[in-house]
Formats: structure tokens, C-alpha cells, sequence
């Protein structure tokens, strides 16, 4: 990278599908030799790092849920990020996350000589429903990703939508997600001690933060319709959230508590996965879902909700045109897709993979071949051409 030093810039290193990116995207770096450094707004770090990696903290303090907050500190982050920059000397920032996104242009707004590259996670449409802050956001979006050097979206829907909002900004690229196949094949054969995969059952497993828009309750909704069908049929919730109790007594209500397990976070997802039959998304947003790409490395058959970005791009990528509600199911090149919150067809999906295991075995062998598409070697080396072409300008 033409001797540039580059730093990433995320708010914290808590749990999250954008610093778990960060974190891949840079060991990739340091296993290439290109030195970098990790900035966090905030000092909350749950991922264990390698001894290799650098974290420099703009400042001390936790992590804030409060909107106005954050809002309110961004011009401080920004002149703390300037000072760094000319300490260190750093030539490139990649920022992830709203708020470190406006916080990296700013502070060359402020006077840093750094270039920037902001990475966009979400579907920018849905800050219009969003109130005062959503408006905020759109507003910060519009003045400040508009001054990037260069503007990197994780889906090509994403890059659509944003464009909707800058006008002639025409420093955009899409990027997917980088991946460690390696590691998630590793992980896969690790040992399950947390629970007792029964060979007599059929597994159907979600994994994910337990919170409204994940619609995990059309998942135990579906179980209800299909436990007099196939009364082998088991479901496993893996992770944690405000929505926990409420699906936990739904679970109770619909009589499914001995077929539907709990299991809160763990650590190790893969092993879970890898044991499971089908692996299913029920959300109603998401950027680029990296679970259902790890759940292809997994070699486990998915159904998705066809949501506006991510899965279609994933599993159909040739046609990802919305599937359309009251008609049916999708059978992609790589899983399954139906419409949000018809749990309906996500029954006939479910049905379709038992009944029909030729072609579940088929989806599960290219869907694997499909997942290098985002494996980090590739990733990374989109990026380094980025930084590259920058550096030249």
C-alpha cells in the first residue's frame, strides 16, 4: 500500500456484526504485513484479540445508549481524531458505524490531512422512520458522507438506496464482507458440551441478537404449525436480547418448550450450525447478514426472509429481485427466500427442505462453493486496490 499507514475507526470493539468485519479485515492486513492500528471512540472491548493487535482509545469512557449524547460529542471525537492523525501520521482512516463514519470526515473537515473511507452497514431508507434521530442521521448523511474520499457499501442495494440521498457524489463502491473460512471450518469440529444433538431429531437453528426487527417469534410460530407433521422437529435460539422473555413465553404458550432450546450467547456458533439441518434468517432488515454466509461455510441448507439488502444478493444473486408477499416461496441458486413475516410460507419453506432432501443436499454443496465469494483473502485485496487508488490520487 505504497508505505500509507491506514488505521480502522469503529465506535467500540463490543459485540457486533461491523466490528467482528473490522476485526477480520484487519488480521488479514497484519497477516499480509500491512500495519495498522484500531481506533475506538469508546473503551469497551468484548472480542479477545491477537497479541498483534493495536488499539488506540480516543477516550476512556464507556459506551452511551443516550441518541442525544452521541450526538453531542461527535465535533469532541473529531478533534481528538485530529490530533491523533498528525501524532501518528496516519495517511488513511476506514471508519465503520454512523457515528465514527461522521467522525472521520469531520475531522478532516477540522483540518486533518488524512483521506477517508467510510463504510456504510445500513440501509440508509429506514432512518426516515426513525424520528428525530433517524432525521438527524439523514441529515449528518448527507453533508458529511457526501465529503468522503470514498464511501464503501457492504450490498448493491445498499449502494442504490444511497444514492437516493447523495447526489453526484460518485466516490462510492460495494464491498462485501470479509470472511475467515479457515477459522469458521475449525470451529465447526469442535466438541459440543452445552447440549446433546439427538441423531433421531431434525434441528432448525437461529442465531442472532434477540431484538424485534430479528422477528424470531415467526420462527416459534412456524414450529407450531409443524411439530403434528414432524414430531421430530426441533428448534435452537442461539443468542441473547430484550426479546428473550417474551419468546420464551410464546414458546410456553404454543406448548414447545421441550422442542425449542434457549441456548443465550456462546461462543462458538459454528459447531451449532454445522449439527443443524436448516439454518433460518427471519428478519425484517439487514445489511449484508454474515450468518447466513457462515451458515454456507457451515455447509447447513438456509431460508431467509428476503429482506431489502442482503440475503437475495446472497442466495439468488443473478435475479435478487424481492419476492413478492401472498404468492410463494423463492428456491434461490443457494436457499430459499420468502416474503417478511409470512409465516406461512416459511412453514412450506421448512416443509420444502425435509421433504425434498436431494435438492437440500444439492443447495448446501454450491451454497459452500458460493461462500468464497466473501472469503477475506479476496475481501482484503478489494480494499488494499481501494487504498491503493487513493494514495495515487
Amino acid at each position: 500500500m505504497m508505505n500509507k499507514k491506514v488505521a480502522f475507526l469503529i465506535n467500540s470493539l463490543d459485540t457486533g456484526g461491523a466490528q467482528k468485519i473490522l476485526l477480520t479485515l484487519y488480521d488479514e492486513f497484519i497477516a499480509q504485513d500491512l500495519m495498522n492500528d484500531i481506533i475506538c471512540l469508546e473503551n469497551k472491548i468484548d472480542y479477545k484479540l491477537n497479541k498483534s493487535t493495536n488499539v488506540i482509545l480516543l477516550s476512556n469512557k464507556k459506551p452511551v445508549r443516550t441518541g442525544i449524547f452521541k450526538f453531542l460529542s461527535i465535533p469532541y471525537f473529531a478533534f481528538r481524531l485530529l490530533l491523533l492523525v498528525r501524532k501518528e501520521k496516519i495517511d488513511i482512516i476506514v471508519s465503520h458505524l454512523y457515528r465514527s463514519n461522521y467522525i472521520n470526515v469531520l475531522a478532516q473537515i477540522f483540518g486533518s490531512k488524512h483521506k477517508s473511507i467510510i463504510v456504510n452497514h445500513m440501509y440508509v431508507s429506514f432512518e426516515k422512520n426513525k424520528g428525530l434521530l433517524g432525521k438527524t442521521n439523514l441529515f449528518l448523511i448527507r453533508y458529511l458522507y457526501a465529503k468522503a474520499n470514498a464511501l464503501v457499501l457492504i450490498s448493491k442495494k445498499m449502494l442504490l438506496d444511497i444514492k437516493k440521498h447523495l447526489k453526484n457524489h460518485g466516490n462510492e463502491i460495494v464491498i462485501y464482507n470479509p470472511h475467515n473460512k479457515a477459522e469458521i471450518e475449525k470451529k465447526t469440529l469442535k466438541p459440543i458440551t452445552e447440549f446433546k444433538f439427538k441423531k433421531s431429531k431434525y434441528y432448525l437453528i437461529s442465531v442472532g441478537r434477540l431484538i424485534a426487527r430479528k422477528r424470531v417469534e415467526d420462527i416459534i410460530e412456524a414450529m407450531s404449525k409443524l411439530t403434528n407433521t414432524y414430531s421430530n422437529l426441533e428448534l435452537i435460539i442461539l443468542g441473547d436480547g430484550p426479546e428473550k422473555l417474551k419468546l420464551e413465553k410464546l414458546s410456553d404458550s404454543l406448548n414447545l418448550s421441550t422442542k425449542i432450546h434457549f441456548m443465550g450467547n456462546v461462543a462458538n456458533p459454528y459447531k451449532f450450525i454445522s449439527h443443524s439441518d436448516i439454518f433460518i434468517l427471519s428478519s425484517e432488515s439487514e445489511g449484508l447478514p454474515n450468518v447466513i454466509i457462515e451458515a454456507m461455510y457451515c455447509k447447513t441448507a438456509v431460508i431467509s426472509t428476503d429482506c431489502p439488502t442482503g440475503p437475495s444478493e446472497i442466495l439468488n444473486p443473478k435475479n435478487n429481485n424481492l419476492v413478492k408477499k401472498n404468492t410463494s416461496f423463492l428456491l434461490g441458486e443457494y436457499g430459499i427466500l420468502y416474503p417478511i413475516a409470512d409465516i406461512d410460507l416459511l412453514v412450506e419453506s421448512i416443509k420444502f427442505m425435509i421433504d425434498n432432501k436431494t435438492i437440500k443436499s444439492e443447495l448446501e454443496k454450491k451454497a459452500y462453493k458460493r461462500a468464497n465469494d466473501f472469503n477475506k483473502e479476496k475481501i482484503a485485496n478489494d480494499y488494499i486496490e481501494l487504498i491503493d487508488n487513493l494514495s495515487n490520487k
